[in-house]
């Protein structure tokens, strides 16, 4: 890494790697297909490059697949990929999400700042624990498999086109440490759901939205949980009421 390779690499390796790491250089052209041997612990790390056109169907067959931040584009492949990590952000892939896309076996899937489109996938099978796609132009309701998701740590799908209420029942929830669903056109009262049980919860971020609510409520409950909040970004919504004078109670609260 950092050393300022440039050029292209050959488009068909003939070796079999277990282990394929150029990030932070200078190299363009297409990513090479390689046929990676099927073991635990295999990964591809081109990240930080200038590489486009589409990422080959093989990467997928490896346990971390980092390739963010090129020029890569084309379509995700629709195949049940067996990667733990994937990071494909900042890049110029369009289409849709793959339902099958998110197996059961991942782990951390960041796909922000693409041009994908189309509805959220179906999550219901995995066991993710982190989730970005935000910066995006995803569309329609979120599932409510995705709410399910015990394991779910982080979920980021700000900046997307996502309208509707969220959960009904947000009791899964519980251990999540992080919401970012700012700028979409989420309604109903998502915020007081959650309030009471994300225990975890440091920063909720739901900004320019369509949601609605007492503020004070919502302050009450998260102080009853023992909530130790460090952020949170509620501008720009449909809500009411004001802010308690004891807001001082969280102390974690910049």
């Amino acid at each position: 890494e950092w050393a300022y390779l440039t050029g292209t690499l050959p488009n068909d390796l003939i070796i079999s790697p277990q282990e394929l790491s150029l990030s932070k250089n200078y190299l363009t052209g297409f990513l090479p297909v390689v046929s990676f041997p099927v073991s635990y612990g295999n990964f591809v790390q081109l990240y930080f490059n200038y590489f486009h056109g589409p990422i080959p169907d093989s990467y997928f067959n490896t346990t971390r697949v980092y390739v963010n931040d090129n020029f890569l584009s084309g379509s995700l492949p629709d195949i049940k990929i067996s990667s733990y990590w994937v990071n494909i952000q900042n890049n110029m892939i369009s289409g849709s999400i793959p339902n099958n896309f998110a197996g059961t076996n991942m782990y951390d899937l960041r796909l922000y700042g693409n041009q994908l489109t189309g509805s959220m996938p179906d999550l219901s099978t995995s066991s993710i624990r982190y989730l970005y796609i935000s910066e995006n132009y995803l569309s329609g309701n979120i599932p409510m498999e995705v709410f399910w998701i015990q394991s779910l740590g982080v979920v980021s799908i700000s900046d997307n086109l996502l309208d509707g209420s969220l959960c009904d029942d947000c009791s899964s929830l519980s251990q999540i440490g992080s919401i970012n669903i700012g700028n979409n056109y989420f309604t109903g009262d998502f915020l007081f759901k959650i309030s009471s049980i994300c225990y975890s919860l440091l920063e909720l971020s739901a900004n320019n939205n369509f949601l609605t609510g007492v503020v004070e409520f919502l302050f009450i409950q998260f102080f009853n949980i023992g909530s130790e909040l460090d952020l949170i970004n509620l501008a720009s919504n449909y809500l009411s009421g004001y802010i308690p004078s004891d807001i001082s109670k969280f102390s974690s609260l910049g």
